[in-house]
């Protein structure tokens, strides 16, 4: 089986690079390791991940909906807020697994499996939202 490519963005340079270590140790691909002020001058085209993980002290719903939108991948958010209305601002910016605890690579590659099958079917559901009757061409 392939390697996850993970791209790791973080609000803390030193756990960033914590983060990364403990990954590549645990049989996974960092394509990126960002911290948030890099993230405006990094070339999204090259980004050639299969998810991103997101570390965040304080999740903000605009830094968030960016790397879900600029992205277009699936996004695993892990924090220690469990704040009700913060776990709502992500999933409604497109967090497609909000985890409150730390990293724990045991459990990371279910956690990201699980992320990139609800990121799939939300795909598909919003492609059928944007075309809910799609025409069909009849044999002649």
């Amino acid at each position: 089986m392939p390697k996850l490519k993970i791209a790791l963005i973080d609000d803390d340079h030193a756990r960033a690079d914590y983060i990364k270590n403990s990954l590549l140790e645990n049989d996974f691909e960092v394509v990126a390791c960002l911290t948030l002020d890099h993230l405006n001058i990094f070339r999204l085209e090259d980004l050639q991940a299969d998810v991103i993980l997101l570390d965040m002290d304080h999740p903000h719903r605009d830094i968030i909906e960016s790397c879900v939108s600029s992205y277009d991948l699936p996004t695993v958010l892990f924090t220690k807020n469990s704040d009700k209305d913060t776990i709502k601002q992500a999933i409604d910016a497109g967090v497609t697994a909000y985890i409150v605890d730390g990293i724990d690579p045991a459990r990371l590659h279910t956690i990201l499996e699980i992320s990139i099958e609800q990121y799939k079917k939300h795909l598909c559901t919003r492609q059928i939202s944007q075309n809910p009757y799609p025409i069909r061409v009849l044999p002649s």
